[in-house]
């Protein structure tokens, strides 16, 4: 998906037998973009900016860090922190980025992003 930017909500869900998402210019991704996958292993993204909904909640962009441990999530080199909070005027939980470089952070040393545990995190540049 090269030219996508955005993944909506339950865009991709319930794709159970993908193995690969390569989607190296999506910025903002809604809740639920990747719920149902059991066949995952390999995610690629692109510098994301804005991310909607809340990890292992069910309303996360993964159902939970069950399946996402045994993802490789890929991430250019220049993704930044993202931090994540209730907003009160929409009613949803949303990622930002922090102007901290993720791969300067024990969360990218522990393979964990947006609240979800990978396998491991690799940027791709």
């Amino acid at each position: 998906m090269p030219d996508v930017t955005k993944i909506g909500m339950n865009a991709l869900s319930r794709c159970v037998y993908l193995e690969e998402i390569c989607a190296p210019n999506v910025s903002t991704i809604d809740e639920r973009a990747f719920a149902g996958f059991i066949m995952l292993e390999k995610v690629t993204l692109g510098e994301l900016t804005d991310v909607r909904g809340e990890a292992n909640s069910g309303g996360g962009i993964f159902d939970d860090d069950i399946w996402t441990q045994y993802i490789d999530l890929y991430l250019p080199k220049n993704q930044e922190v993202m931090k994540g909070e209730f907003d009160e005027n929409s009613n949803q939980y949303i990622w930002k980025p922090t102007g901290e470089k993720y791969f300067a952070t024990p969360d990218y040393d522990n393979g964990i992003f947006l609240g979800y545990q990978f396998n491991s995190v690799k940027s791709w540049e």
